[in-house]
Parts: structure tokens; sequence; C-alpha cells
């Protein structure tokens, strides 16, 4: 297994479009810290005007995956990096769920994948977001 490349993720406010099956189109607000340890702190929400806020999460990047509080399931979710950008939820229940992201060329990607579980998860949102001004 390769090192999280997410950990390379410049810190700072990034800004940009949410699409997808299940968030439909909306705007992201995502901020990076460093964190102790060597890990990074992710800050995202999604809002859009008709709904306002869609969904809220906070992750703590790590060198082999993420901790995720979201605003859809209580308490804290682990994922584990199975690939290069490829976080797979080892915390048990309903659903199957995996976020792939990356950092390149200061273009920071989020996205969402899900199912039922013993269904293979789909992506359901996408968040594309670029360095934005404090």
């Amino acid at each position: 297994m390769s090192s999280n490349g997410l950990l390379g993720t410049t810190p700072g406010l990034y800004r940009g479009l949410v699409t997808g099956l299940e968030s439909g189109e909306c705007s992201a607000r995502i901020e990076v810290r460093q964190a102790p340890g060597g890990c990074l702190t992710i800050d995202y929400e999604a809002t859009s005007e008709r709904e306002g806020l869609q969904h809220r999460e906070h992750t703590v990047v790590a060198p082999d995956g993420l901790f995720v509080a979201f605003s859809e399931s209580p308490g804290v979710s682990v994922f584990e990096m199975s690939a290069d950008g490829i976080f797979v939820c080892t915390t048990p229940g309903s659903y199957a769920m995996e976020i792939h992201a990356s950092f390149n060329d200061g273009v920071l990607n989020w996205a969402w994948h899900w199912a039922v579980d013993g269904v293979q998860p789909s992506e359901m949102s996408r968040a594309i977001c670029r360095a934005a001004a404090y």
C-alpha cells in the first residue's frame, strides 16, 4: 500500500461545486488545516440556496486512512486506505461507503460513494474545489 497522498494537500480554504445523484448541485466549502502527528483536518460543508446546509463533516486525515464525523451518521467512521485516493469504511453499518479523494495541481476532489450493504458503492456526490481567499 502506498502513502496517503492527501497529506500533501496545501492547508487553506477551498471552494467549489458539488454534483451527484444524491447531492444534486450545490456549493462546497472545504477548510484544510495542519494537525499534530503529521495529520491534516478537513472541514467540509455542502450547501444549496434551496435546501441550505445539506452535508457537514470533520475529517482527520492520517497516514493510513480517514476518521470522519459527518452529519448523516452518529459517531466517527473509520475509512482505511485501500488504494491511492480510495478509502473504504470499516465501521459497521447498513451502508457500504467509500471516499475517493485527491489533491492535484491545486484542485481538491472529494467524492462520496455508497450503496446498501452487499452492493458495490457508486458515486453519489463529488466536490471539486480550488483554493479561495479567506
